[in-house]
Parts: C-alpha cells; structure tokens; sequence
C-alpha cells in the first residue's frame, strides 16, 4: 500500500488539495498506542501481588489444623540424602498411628 492510498485529499476555501490524514500520524498514533499499551503492562508486573495468597505459616487445609492441635502433625518437606527439600508423601500417606 502506497503512502498516496493513506492520504485522503480534499480542497481547501483556496482550491488547493490539502491532505487530512497522512502516513506518519497513523503511524506515530500506533507507536503511541504501544507505548501506552506496553506501559500499563509494566506497571501491572510492578505493581503485582503484595501479598502472599497461601503464607507457609497457615495450615493448608482443615485437617492440618486439626492434627496440629492433637499433636499428631506430619512434615510437608524432609531433606533428601542431599539436604534438598521433598515432598514427605510416605510420611503424609501413611496411616495415623495412635
């Protein structure tokens, strides 16, 4: 597409051909839009969560509160043979004993 397509040509009180839109508006409308738009996406990754949704503290579920209070809690991480935290799932899975 040719930049003459872009410009619409009208006549002016004088005669004379005058154009309204030219290329370079169009274009310097769509680098501000994505300066505008690239902007608020950096202000929203800035201004995120404040606040963690699930603290470590709290118990995860009812159940967990519940063998908290009867001393029957089982760890949600052991250290491997590494020192590396995992998942305690054999502790987790197994039955209550007591």
């Amino acid at each position: 597409m040719s930049s003459s397509m872009l410009e619409l040509k009208v006549m002016n009180q004088d005669g004379c051909a005058a154009a309204l839109i030219e290329p370079t508006t169009i274009r310097c409308g769509r680098r501000v839009g994505f300066l505008v738009f690239m902007s608020m996406g950096c202000m929203m990754w800035a201004g995120g969560c404040q606040k963690v949704l699930f603290p470590e503290s709290e118990p995860r579920n009812q159940f967990e509160r519940s063998d908290n209070l009867r001393d029957r809690f089982t760890p949600v991480t052991e250290p491997d043979v590494f020192g590396n935290p995992k998942p305690a799932l054999r502790a987790r899975l197994s039955p209550p004993t007591g």
